[in-house]
């Protein structure tokens, strides 16, 4: 049995944002794509279009000295969404977090159009960006 293809597509997202290939990420992406980052900090969103969700990926690395890491624990998909159970980890000032969160994408023709990340514990999402 194959994968269905939002799978594929969100599964080579993140193993491009992993590898640091921020063109692949940028392809897999509708140019209409809206991030939405609810953080209260620098890194706070939503941003809309390609080029402000890179400006926000590349500051992202950035931020952290390219140690912001996302690891899947299971990802799951179909024909309008694809939802990743994650652990993100990073380091930044001296300060270190790993914390889980559930990303909901939405999908459209094999791009994605929409992000959505929810942290187990957003308290300390905020207290690593103050």
């Amino acid at each position: 049995m194959t994968d269905h293809r939002n799978l594929e597509r969100a599964r080579a997202a993140y193993e491009a944002f992993a590898s640091g290939d921020l063109a692949t990420v940028m392809d897999l992406f509708s140019d209409d794509i809206v991030f939405h980052v609810g953080r209260n900090d620098i890194p706070a969103g939503p941003y809309e279009g390609k080029e402000a969700v890179l400006g926000y990926l590349s500051r992202l690395m950035h931020e952290t000295g390219g140690s912001f890491k996302t690891e899947i624990h299971d990802l799951l998909a179909n024909d309008e969404h694809a939802v990743a159970l994650v652990t993100t980890s990073a380091t930044r000032d001296g300060k270190s977090y790993e914390g889980h969160a559930v990303d909901v994408l939405h999908m459209h023709d094999g791009k994605m159009t929409e992000y959505w990340s929810f942290a187990e514990d957003q308290s300390l999402v905020d207290e690593f960006w103050a």
